[in-house]
């Protein structure tokens, strides 16, 4: 289980600033495609806009949030998030793969345990179900221009192949370029919620950054510490997302207890 004593108090008090500000806001965030580019000889992921290209939003993001059951005829099924490359030359005739990176967790509120469901993905004839670690995928390529657009099938399957219970779930993924090779991207994590509130969800996007995808590590070293802090400070005050813990809009005392709460937590 991804979680440490530390958590739980973490998450009730980012529960009550999140919950505070959905209901301020009165909406969900807008939905994003994710974004699969080439830097140099290795796969980054960023998120972009849903369209035909989208519009890129972010050039490096690894937690994306989706819906379970938005069309009531497939109630554990999803095609949100779609899958976007950018025309260039690169990209032309060239295929990528995905691949599990580990198994499907699920949110208890303060961290990320294995229950033993799965998560299938399928796109035409292509099928791949994630197991209990690592787990291929399947390939795909690049229209002629070098783009890419398309919207998997995305199924989430109870332990022993039951219907699965309501809950908050998070499948794991990484991306490679396979002709021409590209070094695989760093994990990346699919947040998908069935049947609990946007609140609750919200939450659980928040805390797979913390403790999945790590943006409590600042300063990038592994373990939460002196430097991480030495990094905050230097943020103070500013909007700058590698400090804003909290994805309040700014670096304040908030993201300080965030990260104090933390001290000592190694990534995964």
């Amino acid at each position: 289980m991804i979680r440490s004593s530390w958590q739980v108090v973490l998450a009730a008090s980012a529960a009550a600033s999140l919950s505070a500000s959905l209901l301020a806001d009165g909406k969900k965030e807008p939905h994003l495609d994710l974004w699969v580019r080439i830097v140099e000889d290795r796969i980054v992921t960023g998120s972009i806009t849903e369209g035909d290209p989208g519009e890129p939003v972010s050039e490096e993001e690894r937690v994306f949030g989706a819906e379970l059951g938005e069309d009531p005829a497939f109630p554990f099924s999803a095609v949100e998030p779609g899958f976007q490359i950018l025309a260039s030359k690169q990209t032309i005739g060239a295929t990528f793969a995905f691949a599990f990176t580990g198994p499907v967790l699920r949110w208890d509120g303060a961290g990320f345990l294995v229950a033993g469901d799965a998560m299938q993905l399928g796109f035409g004839p292509a099928e791949a179900t994630s197991g209990d670690g690592p787990a291929p995928g399947f390939a795909f390529g690049t229209e002629p221009d070098g783009s890419l657009h398309d919207h998997f099938d995305y199924t989430l399957i109870g332990p022993g192949g039951t219907d699965p219970i309501e809950g908050i779930y998070v499948l794991q993924l990484a991306f490679v370029g396979e002709s021409p090779f590209r070094a695989p991207s760093e994990p990346c994590y699919v947040v998908f919620n069935l049947g609990l509130s946007e609140e609750d969800h919200e939450l659980a996007e928040r805390q797979a950054r913390w403790l999945l995808a790590c943006d409590l590590d600042v300063a990038g070293g592994g373990t939460v510490g002196g430097d991480d802090l030495s990094a905050l400070l230097s943020m103070w005050g500013t909007d700058d997302p590698a400090g804003d813990l909290d994805g309040s809009g700014n670096v304040d005392g908030r993201d300080l207890s965030i990260l104090l709460g933390a001290w000592g937590y190694e990534c995964p």
